[in-house]
């Protein structure tokens, strides 16, 4: 049996608590029903974020989440949420069969009344793009060099991914690959990606794109490439907690989640007070093979909500008009492998 050490944050709305630390040994527990009345879709959402062309860690990382099974089967239920926040390709050896397994699991998913969101990287839009520079030699020599791989990568597996959005807002957590920022405000979430579909149609790449798809797709200002939210890189605390504030407001959501910015301790990183989550710890073997982490948010009602503590339940008598609307936040990460007899 696997151990699994969740840190709990209780969250309620508009505030936020810090609730008591828990641990589990599995991630079945009581869990109420998303709440209508809430605007909850989803009783979990669990998040990934880079897994870079390593399919191992990927399916331990898929495990961990509990939504899948042994055989790689959709086990998460009708009122699951997965999202993996980008950049499954490159660096590792296994690019293609990542994504291949995505587009399974999407399938079983589908199938049961779950749900798999897989959003664009950076990684993917270069290699739709031509650009192979962080593909793995290993990986390229199977296929018998870098453009017999994007011939085959672009057969197998382009449509997939140039359908695929660039941010997704799920129960007023916003998920993104490298963080949104305040200027595209101006925008609807459903627009943006829109936006970017258009521009990775085949014959769209670089410089053909128009400049709305590029500031998108390729600008160092874009959802898929910033570097705002990097507390350590370029920007200090104070600086990304007001990009976050801004953004936050312009798309009427609670937290942010977001890959791209590799944690230098191995650690996510939770920042302006628990409204941002770094979640890129270099999970990939051939890119740091930090230990396996998961995002959880689970919605439910005072009511009915457990484990709590007092401070969560101080915190939940606060939420004004949303008074009952509860989501826990969890980082779910693999402690040690016991035999248990």
């Amino acid at each position: 049996m696997v151990l699994a050490e969740i840190l709990l944050l209780l969250l309620a709305f508009p505030s936020v608590s810090l609730a008591s630390e828990a641990e589990a040994e599995a991630l079945e527990g009581d869990t109420a029903s998303a709440d209508a009345t809430c605007g909850y879709l989803y009783e979990r959402i669990v998040s990934i974020a880079d897994l870079h062309g390593d399919l191992e860690k990927a399916k331990k990382v898929l495990k961990l989440t509990g939504v899948v099974g042994e055989n790689g089967q959709w086990i998460g239920g009708n009122k699951t949420l997965l999202i993996q926040t980008g950049d499954m390709v490159d660096r590792g050896p296994n690019s293609l069969e990542v994504v291949e397994y995505f587009q399974k699991l999407q399938k079983s998913a589908d199938s049961a009344g779950g749900k798999v969101v897989n959003l664009l990287g950076n990684h993917e839009i270069m290699l739709l793009d031509g650009r192979s520079y962080y593909l793995n030699p290993e990986e390229a020599k199977r296929h018998g060099g870098r453009e017999q791989f994007l011939s085959v990568f672009e057969e197998k597996v382009g449509e997939f991914l140039r359908k695929l959005p660039v941010v997704h807002l799920a129960d007023r957590t916003l998920y993104t690959h490298a963080g949104l920022e305040p200027k595209f405000g101006n925008l609807d979430l459903e627009s943006i990606n829109i936006i970017a579909t258009k521009g990775l149609q085949k014959g769209n790449s670089g410089h053909h794109r128009s400049s709305a798809a590029s500031s998108i797709l390729q600008s160092q200002h874009g959802p898929v490439w910033t570097r705002g939210y990097d507390i350590d890189y370029p920007q200090d605390a104070e600086a990304a907690c007001s990009l976050l504030a801004k953004t936050l407001t312009a798309f009427n959501a609670d937290r942010m989640v977001i890959g791209h910015n590799v944690q230098r301790n191995a650690q996510p990183g939770v920042h302006c007070d628990g409204k941002l989550f770094l979640m890129d710890v270099g999970m990939s073997r051939v890119y740091g093979d930090a230990s396996p982490v998961v995002l959880e948010v689970r919605s439910r009602t005072a009511a009915s909500s457990t484990g709590g503590g007092s401070e969560g339940s101080s915190s939940s008598s606060k939420s004004g008009e949303r008074a009952g609307c509860q989501q826990e936040v969890r980082l779910i990460k693999e402690d040690v492998c016991e035999t248990i007899a």
